[in-house]
């Protein structure tokens, strides 16, 4: 019982979310009464925090686990650790899903219309300048084309 009480007290909030995201090594495999000392480590709110950071195809799993208060730790570890599938060290993060736009020929032909630069100029240029200024730029551009073809 001793190894199992040594064990106990060297478990962060690190282990516990190692376990439910990526490793899926239940830590709980214990005897029951055992489960107090274990558990003291385990904060809901933290564990809670760091794995909606880290689990985005989970997110809507876990918005309604959010709704249930659930004050038991070993049902809150249970849940998270069946309910959430295990990930990769190499997952990608959530702000890696969101690219810049990819700029349209037009937007192109506007930069190089309003500042009189070439084709690699004016890609360079796109790269600086912000979506609304893009905008703006080619808003202007059009605007002063008129007439008919």
């Amino acid at each position: 019982m001793k190894s199992v009480f040594v064990m106990l007290k060297t478990l962060t909030h690190a282990d516990w979310i190692e376990s439910i995201v990526y490793t899926k090594k239940y830590l709980l495999d214990v005897e029951p009464d055992d489960y107090d000392e274990l558990l003291k480590s385990y904060n809901n709110w933290i564990i809670m925090q760091s794995i909606k950071q880290k689990c985005i195809s989970d997110l809507f799993t876990l918005q309604k686990f959010n709704s249930v208060k659930i004050t038991d730790k070993k049902m809150h570890y249970d849940y998270l650790f069946h309910a959430i599938q295990q990930q990769n060290f190499n997952t990608p993060t959530y702000k890696s899903h969101y690219k810049k736009p990819e700029h349209k020929k037009c937007h192109v032909d506007a930069i190089k219309k309003y500042y009189g630069y070439s084709n690699d100029k004016a890609l360079q240029t796109i790269k600086v300048l912000t979506t609304k200024k893009i905008h703006e730029i080619s808003y202007s551009s059009n605007k002063s084309k008129g007439g008919y073809k």
